[in-house]
């Protein structure tokens, strides 16, 4: 995961004092194959993937704020518990 904490740091860098960004959207709908990973825990997964990444992110930028989403971007059965300050979850609905 070295790669994904280099471009989060380095996009944290470049937009650290940008007035007009609202927060880093980390992963938009994480998408699991269900026969290879139940989804439970893949939530458990992604929710140390956010901790991780905005971890890297908040070494650069504590200000603005961090999105974590749902599997599937709506499941609400399997949403990522994540400890993460000045954060926002989000979900999409599709009906």
């Amino acid at each position: 995961m070295g790669e994904v904490r280099r471009v989060w740091q380095v996009l944290a860098e470049r937009y650290k004092d940008e007035p007009t960004v609202a927060a880093y959207d980390i992963f938009n709908e994480p998408m699991p194959k269900d026969e290879f990973l139940p989804r439970r825990e893949l939530a458990r997964l992604v929710a140390e993937f956010y901790e991780y990444v905005a971890a890297k992110i908040r070494e650069v930028d504590d200000r603005h704020i961090v999105m974590s989403m749902s599997i599937w971007g709506s499941d609400p059965y399997n949403v990522p518990r994540c400890n993460i300050s000045n954060a926002v979850f989000t979900a999409h609905y599709y009906v």
